[in-house]
């Protein structure tokens, strides 16, 4: 599942219509895994490419974090590390447009016998590598790390044809890590002794940091060893100056992204444009979306920086934290970043309370229970100011509040500005989690004839109804004269001979929003 088309063409498709909640206008003033996608800024991670992130390999995956004090850049990390703790991500390494990919070019020595002739040389990670006139081969990094590493490549004594790849990694400190120590040969049909291809391209092909081209001309007798030679001039740009449109193609590949992810989140992007093309992704997929406004604005400005901004968007949800806390990374430091993050756990914990195909996604994320701020040192910034709590509503920014000595998360209002049960996030989020399952069901029963389509609609649309209004998703309605008694009901009509349409009804349940207590003095 890509993206799900609201409007029927003449396409072969299923749609899904925009999710009609004029009935509920306001009177008063299973789930699988819940992963969620972004784009990163990172020191590592082969960039515009999908990596898949946990709490075992993020690092592993992003590179080592920036310090705090290096910009807003440094902060995308401390989003995602604490996003791991509810969900397995997939995140697309955003790069500046002058980054540059190293790569060591191998030319044959002057005189045969001696050791080639190393270049290091950069491309920009826009372009492709390719081989430069008078080169045997050209070795490459493909995990985005520009950071000081060295490779040779050396005969291996008493197995001609053979040779010992040696990358290591030189740190800050002095010491030395070995990335890679393989056996190679630059014969084809080379096999190692285990019987497996040793041929250098399809060693390097595999699960490795590092890819080579080899020359259509080469031969063994131009190539003796390669001394150990640094990749040189590489360089993932300023990421802290960063352009809305270096993020498209990274935006392009996790919209196009052959995953399922439940949640967008934007792991410390404050721009608008790029918020807004996230938002899209989410409204595309049917999913859930968390945003943050800056963190470093007062109470007053942020409400401000949301009406200016316009945002619009049933399936987002926007956080203000104007607080610093201790770093995730280095503990003796203060960091300010959004709590999306926060937010994206606060579901993961919504959607893990309900078992089954159903899961929670009817259950609201905020509240003492799933909304807890767990960071250490939390103090407020000298602007922040008072907050409009109010003001905070109709600008759709969810408060934060103190509980039990605890900040909470205390809200949980989408970004739409109409009034009906769709600025509730559970309800949108129930409602999404519906049209993913009515999607998919649907694509498995499509080209069927008449009655097996029927059958298998109408038995789709039963347990639809069933499930959730077991899992207490959805509820008699509130209006049982105009909209009847039963939670849930739909129909099914053959509008064309090649078009069904299915429309169902559906009663949210609430949601402990507010409460009011009433004291009364008595004699």
């Amino acid at each position: 599942m890509f993206r799900i088309p609201f409007n029927v063409s003449q396409v072969a498709q299923v749609t899904v219509a925009a999710i009609d909640a004029s009935r509920t206008k306001s009177t008063g003033a299973g789930a699988g895994n819940y992963n969620f996608g972004g784009v990163v800024l990172s020191q590592s991670g082969e960039p515009f490419k999908l990596h898949r992130i946990n709490s075992d390999n993020i690092e592993a995956q992003l590179g080592e974090p920036l310090h705090p004090r290096q910009g807003l850049a440094a902060m995308s990390l401390r989003y995602a590390k604490e996003a791991v703790r509810g969900g397995e991500g997939y995140v697309v390494p955003v790069v500046g447009a002058d980054a540059m990919r190293p790569i060591i070019g191998v030319e044959a020595p002057a005189v045969e016998g001696d050791p080639v002739v190393a270049t290091a040389r950069v491309t920009p990670y826009t372009g492709d590598v390719s081989l430069e006139a008078g080169e045997l081969m050209a070795l490459y990094p493909v995990d985005g790390d520009v950071t000081n590493r060295t490779i040779s490549i050396t005969p291996i004594a008493d197995k001609e044809g053979f040779y010992n790849l040696l990358l290591v990694k030189n740190h800050t400190n002095g010491a030395q890590e070995t990335k890679l120590d393989l056996e190679v040969s630059f014969d084809v049909e080379a096999l190692d002794d285990y019987g497996n291809p040793a041929y250098i391209e399809d060693v390097l092909d595999g699960d490795t940091p590092i890819r080579v081209i080899v020359s259509d001309t080469f031969s063994a007798t131009s190539f003796s060893n390669l001394a150990a030679v640094n990749f040189t001039g590489g360089t993932r740009g300023d990421l802290n100056a960063l352009q809305a449109t270096d993020f498209d193609k990274a935006i392009s590949v996790l919209r196009n992204a052959m995953v399922e992810y439940l949640a967008v989140l934007p792991l410390g992007v404050l721009d608008p444009v790029i918020i807004r093309k996230l938002q899209d992704i989410a409204l595309e997929r049917r999913i859930d979306g968390f945003f943050d406004v800056p963190p470093t604005l007062s109470y007053a400005d942020a409400i401000s920086w949301m009406n200016d901004n316009a945002f619009d968007a049933q399936s987002s949800c926007f956080y203000h934290f104007p607080y610093k806390t201790n770093d995730l990374y280095f503990s003796k430091n203060k960091a300010i970043w959004g709590i999306s993050s926060i937010g994206y756990l606060a579901k993961c914990k919504s959607v893990a309370s309900v078992s089954g195909a159903v899961g929670g996604f009817h259950i609201s994320p905020a509240g003492a229970e799933r909304g807890v701020i767990e960071r250490s040192g939390i103090e407020p910034l000298p602007n922040m100011g008072e907050p409009n709590y109010e003001a905070m509503v109709t600008a759709r920014i969810n408060k934060v509040a103190l509980h039990r000595g605890t900040l909470i998360i205390d809200d949980a209002l989408t970004a739409t500005k109409v009034n009906n049960y769709l600025r509730f996030q559970h309800v949108t989020s129930l409602f999404n989690a519906i049209s993913r399952r009515f999607y998919n069901a649907a694509m498995d029963v499509k080209h069927s004839t008449d009655d097996v389509t029927m059958d298998n609609l109408n038995s789709l649309m039963r347990d639809i109804g069933a499930q959730y209004t077991a899992a207490q998703a959805l509820v008699t309605p509130r209006d049982p004269e105009r909209d009847g008694t039963e939670p849930f009901k739909w129909t099914i009509k053959q509008i064309e001979l090649d078009l069904f349409k299915v429309e169902w009804w559906a009663c949210p349940t609430g949601s402990s929003r507010r409460i009011a207590g009433s004291p009364i003095v008595i004699r």
